[in-house]
């Protein structure tokens, strides 16, 4: 999957509805405290209501695109907060792997959305 097949598959998805979000402010000049605010606010905005049907295929297929050079931030941002909403030890797996060595710009972004991707994994 290239960069816009993965948001015209998004933009597919979102025909069925988004995910409930919450309202909040993104601007704090510490980057932690904006990462996980921007995670938590803008990211979750990208959410598709049927985000949790995704199949193994399309969460490998999405995953590949953080490891490709050239993918925009904007992108990686969307893939990351998908692959966090999976209970699914393919997700989680990638996430780990992506963790290990991100974009500076994610750095922050990407830990959040390994933890949640931990926390649907629990069970």
């Amino acid at each position: 999957m290239n960069e816009n097949a993965f948001w015209a598959f998004l933009e597919k998805k979102w025909e069925k509805g988004r995910a409930t979000q919450v309202s909040c402010n993104t601007n704090n000049p510490d980057p932690k405290i904006n990462a996980v605010s921007q995670y938590i606010c803008s990211g979750h905005a990208l959410l598709p209501e049927d985000y949790q049907d995704l199949s193994q295929q399309e969460i490998i297929d999405i995953g590949a695109l953080l490891f490709e050079k050239g993918v925009k931030t904007r992108t990686k941002e969307a893939v990351l907060i998908l692959l966090a909403h999976q209970p699914s030890k393919i997700a989680l797996d990638i996430l780990k792997k992506y963790c290990q060595n991100p974009d500076k710009a994610l750095k922050y972004y990407a830990l959040c959305a390994l933890e949640e991707c931990m926390m649907w994994n629990e069970a």
